[in-house]
Formats: structure tokens, sequence, C-alpha cells
């Protein structure tokens, strides 16, 4: 009980000082939790205004399925390709 009664009068003696520490705790917490969340928003808003600025022909792809032989897809097929690739897990956002 003495221990403590002793840093309380510590802090006390040195209030400004012992606020001054507080504060640049609390800053460098702030920071330290704020900076991740802000990184992935800054990244994901260059993404995605990059991608808006050009065009679907370069951001896209084309799917042809005719092998030598054979009939081409038709389209219902390649739609059903393409929403199954659409569902892919890996190919989405992180």
């Amino acid at each position: 009980m003495h221990a403590v009664a002793l840093i309380l009068r510590g802090i006390r003696w040195r209030a400004w000082a012992s606020l001054a520490v507080l504060f640049v705790a609390v800053v460098a917490t702030a920071a330290a939790v704020a900076a991740p969340m802000y990184a992935h928003s800054a990244e994901e808003s260059l993404i995605r205004d990059r991608l808006g600025a050009l065009s679907p022909v370069t951001t896209g792809y084309l799917v042809r399925g005719q092998v030598a032989g054979q009939t081409p897809f038709t389209p219902t097929e390649v739609m059903q390709a393409a929403q199954a690739a659409a569902l892919d897990p890996r190919l989405g956002p992180r």
C-alpha cells in the first residue's frame, strides 16, 4: 500500500510531465491503430480509381473456346464458365 501511495505522489508531483507522457502514449496508440486501416482504404481507393479510368477491354478478359475438331462453346456455356470463375474466391478481392 505504501508503494502505491508513493507512486501516486510522484505522479502528482510531476503532473505536467505525467500528462505529457500520457498524451504521447495515447497519440502513439491511436496512430498504431489507425495507420493500417488508412493504408488499406487508400490502397483500395487507388485501385478502384485506376480500374475505373481504364476501358473494359483492358481490365476484362475474352473467352474463346474453339479447339480443332470441336464446335465453339455456346453463349450459355461461356456465361456459365464466367459465372463459375466469378464465384472463385481466389479471383475476388483480398
